[in-house]
């Protein structure tokens, strides 16, 4: 556990935070702001000559990449899509809790994340945007990736694209630019936290019933274990041990460990995420159904996460015992 609030990162001077209270003056204040990635897409565009043309067309229209004016219509836009995606919500939600009752509702070992996980994945996208999972377009939220790996997101939007005017032909442009920028937002992360919180539950457990799990009403663990801010203006001095931060880092789990406030693992202040009404409901639908499951589980392996920006096992295997 480090001493102070903050810390900066030798190798690459990128601010860290090390409590809740640090976090929520990072996210709160008026200092920090979204990561600048249009811009940087931009530049790539313009002074290098390495143009991703559906990379900068998604980003126009991701609330988390901008601030102000355009990030106040962005989320009224985002919020208004989302109710006219509420009755697919609303049932999806429903499948993926039966889908963990089915699963975890008979003997035999189960793969969490190749049988639970990555359906509700795939489920939460058709939910929400009407479109197929794309698995690498969330590493939008990064700029450390290869120009292969730009090319193949900026590849993946492409298709999105041109599938959602074919699916979706009587969408306004800008309904058409929401619709595909939510094929990043909540899916991957969603399924992250899912996968997370199975694995903290049954982290202290050997044999046990599963509805004596502590399921409670809040996600016991985040996937989304770093959220990345930028300075809105020049430096900003956090004390002695960030006295220039450009870029910091805020871990959400401190949210969590600290026994605070769970929900600020959503985010809080204006770029709060807008699917956490839809995240708890769910994870209450599932609490609900695995606290009449009367099965036994038993924890065999999880494996280290593989994920370029997330942060959840990449394998669980259990076993459900009579």
């Amino acid at each position: 556990m480090k001493n102070t609030p903050f810390s900066v990162r030798p190798n690459d001077g990128v601010c860290s935070t090390h409590t809740a209270q640090a976090g929520l003056d990072v996210l709160l204040g008026d200092e920090f702001g979204p990561l600048k990635l249009p811009k940087f897409y931009e530049r790539l565009a313009k002074e290098l000559g390495r143009d991703f043309p559906n990379i900068r067309f998604v980003a126009h229209y991701l609330p988390l990449f901008h601030d102000g004016a355009r990030h106040k219509v962005l989320r009224q836009q985002s919020a208004v899509y989302l109710k006219s995606r509420a009755e697919a919500i609303a049932e999806f939600e429903q499948k993926a809790a039966d889908l963990f009752d089915e699963k975890l509702g008979r003997t035999g070992q189960v793969e969490i994340i190749a049988d639970i996980i990555d359906p509700v994945i795939e489920m939460a996208a058709e939910a929400i945007t009407g479109l197929p999972f794309s698995p690498e377009v969330v590493c939008v939220f990064t700029t450390n990736n290869s120009l292969k790996m730009m090319r193949k997101i900026d590849s993946e939007f492409a298709a999105l694209r041109k599938l959602a005017w074919a699916l979706f032909p009587d969408d306004s442009a800008e309904t058409h630019g929401i619709r595909v920028a939510f094929s990043t937002l909540g899916l991957v992360p969603l399924g992250a936290s899912l996968a997370a919180s199975f694995a903290k539950l049954l982290s202290n457990s050997a044999e046990t019933r599963i509805c004596a799990l502590n399921w409670g009403t809040q996600f016991p663990a985040t996937g989304v274990a770093i959220v990345g801010r930028e300075c809105a203006q020049g430096p900003v001095d956090l004390g002695t041990e960030a006295h220039s931060v450009r870029i910091c880092e805020v871990d959400m789990r401190h949210f969590l460990e600290e026994g605070g406030q769970p929900n600020h693992i959503f985010g809080v202040g204006s770029h709060a995420c807008l699917g956490r009404s839809s995240a708890l409901s769910l994870w209450s639908r599932i609490g609900a159904k695995m606290a009449q499951n009367p099965l036994g589980i038993r924890l065999i392996s999880i494996a280290a996460p593989t994920h370029k920006i997330l942060d959840y096992p990449s394998a669980i295997s259990v076993e459900v015992l009579p």
